[in-house]
């Protein structure tokens, strides 16, 4: 915990004494659970040269103790952490790695949850082909935990992020996809609003008309959140991008919308 709250010099101290006990104590899995824990901390302030070094060390620790979920929780998550800073070619490589683990730990959700982080942060930095695969290899992960909202989550700001460089035929697919995802998880505000996300994206390229429908639907989706402001931003997006398609009188109603909107909030 210490080393959790330090800077990063004072950190590198901490681990250093961890790392002199956990050789002291090298039968001592809980011993060994302290240090990897440091040696997570540790990574989260680093530059990446360092971070890496320290990734390193915790994949050894890791080998060290191959049947501990607790130890591959902390490099499942140091390797998250890692995939954060790294170019393209490298991130890649990483979640290579924690598909890897993943693998290893089929039973645990909480690695399979870093995963998903994983592949969320890999499909940032990709061309939409490979952004494509990347998001439905994601989605193979959430059908692997249908019950998780955290994993379906990751998954539906994924489905956002594609939607926003795909063709309009494309996209609109896309959107169906979070459509169905959001009315799996109908409590979930942090799933509503990824799919509020969505229908902006979608009408961006939309003809006037489809545009139109797809407001509609934002409109609807924001009525069932109406004291929501991230919501009711989304609801403002989405009226901005279809009054610039809109002329005369639909124009007029559509500024209206979004002058009462503003008035509300």
């Amino acid at each position: 915990n210490l080393s959790a709250d330090q800077e990063v010099a004072h950190a590198e101290e901490t681990i250093h004494t961890l790392r002199a006990l956990h050789h002291s104590y090298p039968d001592s899995h809980d011993i060994a659970l302290v240090y990897a824990k440091g040696l997570f901390n540790l990574s989260t302030d680093q530059e990446l040269a360092e971070r890496k070094n320290t990734i390193d060390t915790l994949c050894a620790l890791h080998d060290s103790y191959p049947d501990s979920h607790d130890i591959a929780l902390e490099y499942a998550k140091g390797l998250f952490n890692l995939s954060n800073a790294q170019e393209l070619a490298e991130r890649k490589e990483t979640i290579d790695t924690l598909c890897a683990l993943h693998d290893s730990y089929p039973d645990s959700h909480d690695i399979a949850l870093a995963y998903a982080n994983g592949l969320f942060n890999l499909s940032n930095a990709q061309e939409l082909a490979e952004r494509k695969n990347t998001i439905d290899t994601l989605c193979a992960l959430h059908h692997s935990y249908p019950d998780s909202h955290d994993i379906a989550l990751v998954y539906a700001k994924g489905l956002v992020n594609l939607s926003a460089d795909q063709e309009v035929a494309h996209a609109e697919e896309t959107i169906h996809t979070l459509y169905a995802l959001h009315h799996s998880f109908p409590d979930s505000h942090d799933i509503a609003l990824e799919y509020a996300k969505g229908l902006v994206n979608l009408s961006v390229d939309q003809e006037v008309a489809r545009a139109e429908g797809t407001i509609h639907t934002l409109c609807a989706l924001h009525h069932s959140y109406p004291n929501n402001p991230e919501m009711a931003l989304a609801y403002a997006k989405g009226l901005f991008v279809l009054a610039c398609k809109q002329e005369g009188t639909k124009l007029a109603e559509t500024v209206d919308k979004l002058k009462k909107l503003h008035e509300s909030n």
